[in-house]
Formats: C-alpha cells, structure tokens, sequence
C-alpha cells in the first residue's frame, strides 16, 4: 500500500483571518431532485472557498481590516495574494434596514499570505490595499506609497489607512498575476 502525503504546509507564511468580497448576495428557496426544499438558501455572485487564491481588494476603504476575493483566470490588474485555509464562517444576512445586502462581505476566513511577515507602521499618506510601500528617508518609521505592485519581494499595503494612521504591511511579499 502506497501511503499518502500532502506538501502543502502554510506554517511558515503570516496566516490572517480576512473579510471576504464575494459579490452579490442571493437569497432563494431551492430544491433538490428528490423534492427536498432549503428555505431562504444563500449563494454569492463569486464565492470563496478552501484552497482558493485571493487577490486584496485595493478599493477598500475598511480600516485594520484586510478584504480579499477570489482571483480570477486571465487578471491583469490585481496580484493573486494568498491562499484560504480555513472554510468561510459568517452569513450575511440583512442590513440595518432590513433589505438584503447589495454586496455580500461580511463572511470571513483564515488567508495564508504569500511573504515573510507582516508590521504595522504609521501612513504618511493616503495608502490603498496593494499599494507597494517605501520607507521614510526621516528614520521615524512613517511610510508612503510608491504607486502599483510591480514586483516580487516588496512590501504591500494589507489595509487602507490616511496620513496618521497605522497601515498593515505584508514584508516580502511574493506575487503572481493569475494571467501570466
């Protein structure tokens, strides 16, 4: 008998729990072939699973929080940015006014990010998700952006923050557009 081995070990990459972007939200009542019923079903436009990879959501304006979302074949905009290890937990289920999210993001799950390790330093300056980051010339640990991720070995903006505030920094950050 032929024993069985895996290679994926994601012990040595920062491990992150992140919100999840997966699109729009439908609710609907859904059945099987067998005439089973589930009530009030929930689906996403691009939902995320274990084992997908994700790119960062460089739109997002959520503070100390990292968003991902699914990457996608032929992207050649965003870099993929990590790998999900853990199942999605959360729902999203009505906002405060009853109706049903127009996007669904509340969902969150545990993201193995491709780099070394990850520092929280103060922004100089307005600093989106996926910008490449260049350290003070002052020595006085305050960072700023030096515009799109153009290679390998950088360090990225995990979240959106505003000159004053503390960003999150993925150090040695190893990328790959899902196009190439």
């Amino acid at each position: 008998m032929t024993a069985r081995y895996t290679f994926n070990s994601y012990k040595n990459f920062p491990v992150k729990a992140c919100k999840l972007s997966e699109g729009v939200l439908t609710r609907a009542d859904v059945f099987s072939p067998s005439g089973g019923k589930v009530e009030d079903a929930v689906s996403y436009a691009t939902p995320v699973s274990k084992g997908d990879l994700v790119r960062l959501v460089t739109t997002s304006t959520d503070k100390g929080v990292i968003t991902v979302a699914k990457a996608a074949a032929a992207d050649e905009a965003d870099y993929v940015i990590g790998i999900v290890v853990s199942d999605p937990q959360g729902i999203d289920s009505t906002t405060t006014s009853g109706e049903t999210p127009v996007s669904a993001n509340q969902r969150m799950a545990d993201v193995a990010l491709f780099g070394i390790g990850i520092i929280e330093l103060e922004a100089g300056a307005t600093i989106s998700p996926g910008d490449a980051i260049s350290l003070s010339e002052s020595e006085d640990n305050i960072v700023g952006t030096r515009g799109a991720l153009t290679s390998n070995g950088n360090m990225v903006a995990l979240t959106y923050a505003v000159d004053g505030e503390k960003v999150a920094i993925l150090v040695g950050a190893s990328t790959y557009h899902p196009a190439d």
